[in-house]
């Protein structure tokens, strides 16, 4: 019986104490002595009950039988044993009573008041006060806490004398209190809104601060037992509000809110905010008030620091209590019934407490006054209330910890798994509700003063705080049903005017104000920041001494750029002198909350536009203004030297040693951290004065909001896929996905590109961009179609023209810098995971490689550990034909048909344009000295036209880069080649590769020739090796092009290498597709450090043979070959012998090697060919009119003769084999007249009268290998035409034939 002794012994102490001073103490003393043993006599009896009962239970236990003959009594009392008694039997007003009239006399002893203090904190925690004894407790309590403040010099002090005495000391440290108690927030949302230092307020002892005008008396305590008695009272007070067994009603709340203002939580109310505050709080100086290191000053601090605490702890408390009663976790439903509560009482008193602390704010606002309605109104009675500063900091303390459990209760009910009771949702539904209103409200308020000098700074951190952590957990549903039922619910309960916004319109506006303040800064940069060309390079890095990753260099990167950013080196920062620091927080703390909502709540900012329909038509969307606003900020603000530099600053700041290093990515927020510690390094910051915000910082946060936004779209994009079979509303998501993707491609592509080439000796900027731009790849490759695809030629052009110098320009002189690399690395990992979503954009990519193949791998300009990433890329080469085995069919068409492209505009330009294209570029190299002349005339332009060209240029790759000339010839000469044999060039090990490969392909080439021929040209040749299992797939386009090089080709090398390539594929033309020789392989998975595998890499795939061909074509339909009948084509339509004769040569191998494979069709026209060159000029006059040209001439003698070599071979070896199986359906029969045909054009061929005759002879062989009535006809009609020829030779030669034939074959 600890707590009785205890008890009993406070009692006689307490009577001891007031014997002389105060009797009646005395005596109520005695009585709760007496009071006091008869209920310990009570407790004594009901602890033997217990304990017997819990005997006889364990030696007799209740048979069955007994338990169904025994009454409803007994059962119940068998069910129900007595159980343990608590201290709470020691509940009596007699017992409490000398402690409340001891605390009740104002003039009372120390002594007294510390054991009537004990005294009912010991009460409290062994749970024996009842439940309407709270009233009175907090009522005395208050009458010793306004004699405390009166002693201590609280009442007359700032924190309640009013804002024009020095208040704004106690409102910076309530903030930094309450933060303190809410504990480490993290990141800005952590920061401390003072309490560096106590604040020196104003003394002014006789001002009045009551409406009751509360005396002290004079008594004989010290400042420090004052001290104590005030820090009692407030340990006091937090134990009642937090005892479950006393009602807390709002008189109870009231007073104990009463007493944390009266002793240093509060000021004097009301107070309405006005114009000329700033300029008095700027210019108020500190008064002679105690400070903290004297004896007054110190107690003042303690205390004032206690009550602020205990202000926050109360409500707290309050809250949780709220909690509790929504989600039905109280305890003891016993206790509620003791304590006359109903569920209800807590979550009003808790609802009217916010709408106090909402009311406050509102009416310092200098908006429509409202009356105080809950457990402040007992302050503002007595002309006390919390600061402004303070309420704003309670009500991010309670969302902070509460907000995720209002939006739970919210989304249970419109979910459908409802509560009990519909008091919690409505609870839950107006703080939300009210709250969000409050913060829309200061955002409009402050939106107005943002130009002005009034700008209240700590208003508007706390809006954008509050703000930030409601539309977090607004947002943080997955369903789009959610935020219709959620408003259409909050329509339903709240039936009061305030209750009846939509919670979506005011996410929505609270998210467009943010991004009104970003805007804002842009604005303000747009005006004052001049454009001036300068890009932080790698030879900028290296005379910084930035980026460096050991220690020591870490440590003086600042200030060596301190140094070149201006003559003196500052030891701190200075303010802007052509934009407002509070512009810079203002646009720092917008895009802190915007980058926290697009880093994870992209998709339901998007169904924010969607649900709200009253947007007007061509406004911005939320994500198109937040996507515009994120990169305007980010590429004006770094748009001269001494911008740049801060951002490059700011960027290596950020990473960790180790990330610069690794290159990996760093998702810390290191600037923003120490940006925040920047408030709780303040002396005083509050509402007076802010720290000076490092624009860098805001800058950079700028950028990485768009890094998060493409993050952001990437998981978008997956997870509307994803979503597409598996839910029912899969069409609107996909629609607003590609809507979200439309509004900020643009944007996020202007401001990647200008990062990284401005600040392109940055690792970090540089590594982060091209992570942003393979996940903006990701996004748009896989959401769009293959036919119109903007977005995806816009990345690939972009990127690709980051990848070069120079791009567009092939120079052979020219040095890859690291961001070049880095970029060439990107766009190969790009190409390996998409290959299958790229189209048209084959044609910049292969351009890219071309240009790319002259240049030398090593290069002054790269450090040793670019070497292995260098090689990795001229390897690239090698790898790519075997991965062009894991395209589709229409990816390889696109492919090979880019290829062709290419290799036209390479190989096809005359060797003068050739050597006079290589001299230029060659001169321009050794005169510029291989920089980028771009990013000087980007200089010239201004940063107006930059603006206005944004997606210009990222669609077209910059305003001022050139644009390839396909009439301009890329060849290497042999001169050029020459010029850079010390180091190898990114395709030589390639060339040498194929050297051995044209041997393996039977191919006389030398390999001399094949090391100066164009690469396109060599890449299509073995890309269509590595695809012969499917060769139809490209074998028409192939055929065109390997002909026209051998028509028109500008030189001897190049028309013989595409006429070997062009008889070597034409045997597999003729040949079906064989999927067994299919490779089956599939790209490398990318790994999570994707520099462990090697781009453009292949492995083996698992699995059955199947699963890797079931792409592969067949053969041409009908049995044709497109290869065999376009070279056809082009030696029917060439003007020139020699390629008329080049192809016959090939035609002639051909037929010796693959001759059997012939078809009927391939055979028609190869025979039809050989008509066309046997020189006789009305050959098909009658059905081709477009025939024009005369092969009557000397010229074409050979290609006559060989043309007839080539029908000789036919005949001879070919013409049975091929027929035979085809006698039998008559369908020989188009073929042996088209034989026939080309036997007459030989024959009436003026080159070689021998050739006619033997012609003649071949009409009789006709005939006899096939007398059927229908030749012979035929055989006998040609003779007689032969007969009528007018060279005497030919005409007896047909005749005797005619004859013959006649008799021979005649019945």
């Amino acid at each position: 019986m600890n707590f009785v002794a205890h008890v009993e012994d406070h009692l006689r102490d307490l009577g001891a104490e007031a014997r002389k001073t105060h009797p009646g103490v005395k005596e109520a003393s005695e009585r709760a002595i007496i009071q006091l043993r008869s209920l310990q006599t009570q407790y004594v009896a009901a602890v033997r009950r217990a304990g017997a009962s819990a005997k006889n239970a364990k030696q007799f236990p209740p048979k069955q039988s007994d338990a169904f003959s025994s009454s409803s009594a007994s059962s119940s009392a068998a069910a129900n044993p007595p159980q343990h008694p608590t201290t709470a039997l020691f509940r009596s007003q007699d017992v409490l009573r000398p402690f409340l009239l001891a605390v009740n006399y104002p003039d009372a002893s120390y002594s007294l008041l510390v054991i009537s203090l004990e005294s009912m904190q010991l009460l409290l925690r062994g749970d024996a006060i009842c439940s309407e004894d709270g009233v009175q407790i907090s009522r005395v309590l208050g009458i010793q806490a306004w004699e405390c403040a009166g002693r201590l010099g609280l009442s007359g002090s700032g924190a309640i004398s009013g804002r024009g005495g020095g208040g704004e000391g106690s409102s910076s440290m309530a903030v930094g209190m309450i933060h303190a108690a809410s504990g480490a927030l993290g990141g800005i949302t952590g920061m401390v809104l003072g309490g560096g230092r106590p604040p020196t307020p104003t003394l002014e002892t006789g001002s009045a601060v009551s409406h009751h005008h509360h005396q002290y008396h004079s008594s004989n305590r010290t400042p420090k037992e004052d001290q104590s008695i005030a820090l009692k009272i407030l340990q006091t007070i937090t134990m009642l509000v937090d005892s479950r067994s006393v009602e807390l009603s709002q008189k109870v709340l009231g007073a104990c809110l009463l007493t944390c203002l009266v002793l240093g939580a509060g000021q004097s109310y009301p107070v309405k905010k006005s114009v000329d505050d700033t300029k008095e709080r700027k210019e108020r100086v500190s008064h002679s008030a105690p400070g903290k290191d004297s004896a007054a000053g110190g107690t003042k601090w303690s205390v004032q620091r206690a009550a602020l605490a205990t202000l926050n702890q109360i409500i707290s408390i309050l809250f949780e209590r709220a909690k509790d009663v929504m989600f039905g976790k109280l305890p003891l439903p016993a206790v509620l019934t003791e304590a006359s509560h109903d569920e209800s009482t807590i979550l009003t008193v808790a609802s009217r407490t916010l709408t106090d602390l909402c009311t406050i704010i509102d009416n310092y606002q200098c908006r429509s006054p409202h009356q105080l309605v809950g457990a402040f109104a007992v302050a503002g009675k007595e002309g006390l209330a919390p600061s402004p500063a303070t309420c704003l900091a309670l009500l991010d303390m309670i969302f902070k910890q509460q907000c995720g459990d209002f939006f739970q209760v919210c989304r249970n009910s419109c979910g459908g798994d409802g509560l009990e009771q519909n008091n919690g949702l409505s609870f839950a539904s107006q703080v939300i509700i009210e709250t969000g209103q409050l913060v829309l409200a200061i955002l409009l308020s402050q939106k107005m003063e943002q130009t002005s000098d009034s700008m209240d700074f700590c208003y508007y951190y706390y809006a954008t705080v509050l703000g930030s952590t409601i539309l977090t957990n607004y947002l943080s549903s997955s369903t789009l049903e959610f935020y219709e039922l959620f408003d259409a619910t909050i329509l339903a309960i709240n039936e009061s005017g305030k209750g009846k916004a939509v919670m979506t319109n005011i996410a929505e506006e609270i998210t467009r104000l943010l991004v009104v303040f970003v805007t804002g800064a842009t604005d303000t940069y747009h005006r004052e920041v001049f454009e001036d060309g300068y890009v932080f390079n790698q030879t900028e890095r290296e005379s910084l001494n930035i980026g460096k990753t050991n220690a020591e260099n870490v440590s003086t990167n600042r200030r060596s750029a301190s140094r070149a950013l201006s003559t003196q080196q500052p030891a701190q920062l200075t303010p802007d002198p052509l934009i407002s620091n509070e512009l810079i927080w203002t646009a720092f703390l917008s895009l802190e909350v915007i980058s926290r909502l697009v880093r994870s709540h992209l998709d339901q900012i998007a169904w924010l536009d969607f649900i709200v329909s009253q947007r007007v038509i061509g406004d911005m969307t939320i994500v198109s203004s937040i996507a515009k606003a994120a990169s305007d900020l980010a590429t004006i603000s770094s748009s001269n030297r001494e911008r740049i530099l801060h951002v490059v600053l700011t960027a290596h700041d950020d990473q960790p040693p180790e990330t610069l290093e690794t290159g990996a990515e760093n998702t810390g927020d290191a600037p923003t951290a120490a940006l925040a510690a920047k408030f709780a390094d303040s002396l005083s910051i509050g509402v007076d004065e802010i720290p000076l915000c490092d624009a860098g910082v805001a800058t950079w946060l700028s950028f990485k909001c768009i890094l998060s936004l493409v993050k952001s779209l990437k998981k978008s994009v997956a997870s509307s896929e994803m979503a597409n079979q598996s839910t029912t509303d899969s069409d609107t998501r996909q629609a607003i996905v590609l809507e979200i993707l439309n509004e900020s491609f643009g944007p996020s592509v202007s401001v990647l590109q200008h990062y990284v080439k401005r600040m392109s000796g940055s690792h970090v900027v540089v590594s982060q961009t091209l992570l942003a731009y393979e996940e903006l790849a990701s996004a748009s490759m896989v959401v769009d179609c293959k036919q119109e695809n903007l977005r995806r030629q816009a990345i690939v052009t972009s990127l690709c023209k980051l990848c070069l110098p120079s791009w567009g320009k092939k120079r052979s002189h020219c040095q890859l810098k690291e961001s070049n690399i880095d970029s060439l690395h990107t766009m190969l990992w790009i190409v390996h995971q998409h290959f299958d979503e790229i189209c048209d954009e084959w044609h910049t990519v292969l351009s890219t490689f071309d240009q790319l193949s002259i240049v030398p791998i090593k290069s002054s300009k790269l450090p040793d550990s670019y070497t292995k990433t260098a090689q990795e890329i001229a390897e690239s080469y090698t790898r790519l034909p075997a991965f062009t085995t894991c395209f589709s069919s229409d990816t390889l068409c696109n492919f090979v048909m880019s290829l062709v492209q290419l290799s036209e505009a390479v190989s096809l330009a005359s060797p003068s344009e050739q050597n006079l294209d290589i001299s230029r570029e060659n001169s321009e190299s050794f005169s510029n000295g291989d920089i980028n002349d771009d990013f000087a005339s980007a200089g010239r332009d201004g940063i107006g036209g930059k603006l206005m060209s944004f997606a210009g240029r990222a669609f077209g790759g910059g305003g001022s880069q050139p644009s390839i000339n396909p009439n301009v010839s890329f060849r290497r000469s042999g001169s050029d080649a020459g010029s850079s044999q010390s180091s190898k060039t990114y395709s030589e090990d390639f060339r040498e590769l194929i050297c051995s490969q044209m041997l393996a392909m039977k191919l006389s080439t030398p390999s001399s020739t094949i090391r100066k021929l164009p690469l396109p040209l060599l890449l299509l040749t073995v890309v269509a090796e590595a695809n012969a299992y499917r060769f139809s797939v490209v074998e028409e386009v192939i055929a065109v092009h390997l002909c026209d090089l051998v028509a028109k080709a500008p030189t001897m090398e190049l028309r013989s290498f595409s006429m070997e390539t062009l008889i070597h594929f034409i045997p597999l033309s003729l040949s079906e597709s064989d999927e067994h020789t299919a490779p089956t392989l599939k790209p490398t998975s990318l790994p999570i450090d994707r520099y462990k595998n090697k781009p453009l890499g292949t492995i083996q795939r698992k699995g059955s043979h199947d699963e890797g061909v079931e792409d592969i074509a067949k053969s041409s339909p009908e049995g044709k070959s497109p290869l065999l009948k376009i070279l056809c084509q082009t030696m029917q339509i060439t003007p020139q012998p020699d390629t008329a004769e080049t192809g016959l040569n090939a035609l002639h191998i051909v037929l010796e090697e693959a001759g059997h494979d012939l078809s009927r069709d391939n055979l028609i026209t190869v025979v039809e060919t050989l008509s066309v060159l046997a020189g006789w000029d009305d050959y098909g006059n009658e059905t081709d009119k477009t025939t024009s040209i005369s092969r009557s001439s000397k010229a074409w003698a050979n290609v006559s003769a060989k043309s007839f070599q080539n029908l000789k071979l036919i005949l001879d070896e070919f013409l049975e084999p091929i027929t035979s199986t085809e006698a039998r359906t008559g369908s020989s029969d188009e073929a042996r007249r088209a034989i026939i045909e080309c036997c007459v054009a030989f024959g009436k061929s003026r080159h070689d009268v021998n050739t006619s005759l033997t012609a003649t002879g071949m009409l009789w062989t006709l005939a006899d290998q096939d007398a059927t009535p229908g030749t012979l006809d035929v055989v006998l009609s040609k003779l007689s035409f032969l007969a009528l020829d007018n060279r005497p030779e030919l005409r007896n030669c047909s005749v005797n034939t005619l004859f013959s034939c006649a008799v021979g074959l005649g019945d």
